[in-house]
């Protein structure tokens, strides 16, 4: 006698669409389970067959079953990576806060193998699930940062919600290495896109490397929120980069002594003067105009420059 659920079975992981439905169309059920509790549904999620999803939802799969280890199909959607599967499942119901036997959201497994657009579309359906934590205690971010997944630390940083600044700078300082590059730990951007998110006190600034590579482009947005955190950037940065930014405010001091009235000051802390002070520290192309914005010349007189030279008063934090 054929077995028509594990035909289905086996074509939902496969990918085998033909054949799946004409199991279904034989009578097989939508629901059927192999010796781990995982449905067809489970199977075709893991492997990203988004057109075997959408036809087991159609015949009655249900978006919440259950594997023995609590795992849903949105879960396997996750870890295998397809968005086309983890949309089709949300639009059937699938919960995005749903956890498995180890506290983990199908979120924190995005986060965890570097999905982002799997992520992206599980934030849009519950931002909530920014925040959810596994049986380790870990939101997804913090998980993110430790395993050095560094896309999917900025898609969660780019939210509302984040877990204290202490735990996310822990997270970095124990960041496992990153076998996909050969064992090293890529700390450094990790930093970077810290502290161009959220604000840090001086003691958390102490806690940044020094000095620490690329953090330079996280100036713009520093400089937008605090003059003295940007200058306690400056005071990480490797010193070719500090070299480059010096270079620079002797540059600017010497153009406006020459000219008969003040650069214009913008409004907006984000302008070109600011991107260019950040692009020279990350070594970036330079854009083609320049104009100033005050609180670059608090970061300008950072440098020891020569009292002939300097346009600006503001206090020396080098």
């Amino acid at each position: 006698m054929v077995d028509l659920g594990q035909h289905l079975l086996d074509a939902a992981l496969q990918g085998d669409q033909e054949t799946l439905s004409a199991c279904l169309a034989m009578g097989a059920n939508a629901n059927a389970r192999d010796s781990t509790l995982a449905a067809p549904l489970h199977r075709a999620a893991f492997g990203g067959h988004a057109s075997c999803v959408a036809a087991l939802l159609e015949a009655g799969a249900d978006p919440h079953a259950r594997k023995t280890n609590k795992a849903t199909p949105l879960h396997s959607a996750a870890f295998g990576g397809s968005t086309a599967c983890v949309a089709a499942l949300l639009a059937a119901g699938a919960s995005p806060t749903a956890v498995n036997d180890g506290g983990s959201t199908p979120a924190l497994d995005a986060a965890f193998f570097n999905r982002v657009p799997v992520l992206q579309a599980l934030l849009a359906a519950d931002p909530s699930v920014a925040l959810l934590r596994n049986g380790t205690g870990r939101a997804p971010l913090t998980v993110a940062l430790q395993f050095c997944r560094v896309d999917a630390a900025r898609c969660l940083l780019a939210g509302a919600g984040l877990p204290p600044m202490e735990e996310m700078l822990a997270a970095v300082e124990n960041a496992l290495p990153t076998f996909s590059r050969g064992g090293e730990v890529q700390q450094a951007p990790l930093y970077t896109l810290l502290v161009e998110r959220a604000p840090l006190t001086p003691e958390q600034w102490g806690r940044i490397p020094t000095p620490c590579a690329g953090l330079g482009a996280a100036l713009p947005a520093v400089l937008e929120r605090s003059t003295e955190e940007a200058c306690l950037l400056v005071h990480r940065l490797p010193p070719a980069d500090r070299a480059r930014l010096h270079t620079f405010a002797v540059s600017l001091a010497r153009v406006q002594r020459g000219l008969p009235a003040s650069l214009p000051t913008p409004s907006s802390g984000t302008c070109w003067r600011c991107w260019w002070l950040a692009q020279c520290a990350a070594q970036l192309p330079l854009p083609a105009k320049l104009c100033t914005t005050s609180p670059v010349a608090t970061i300008v007189n950072s440098y020891p420059v020569q009292p002939a030279c300097t346009a600006f008063t503001a206090p020396r934090c080098l």
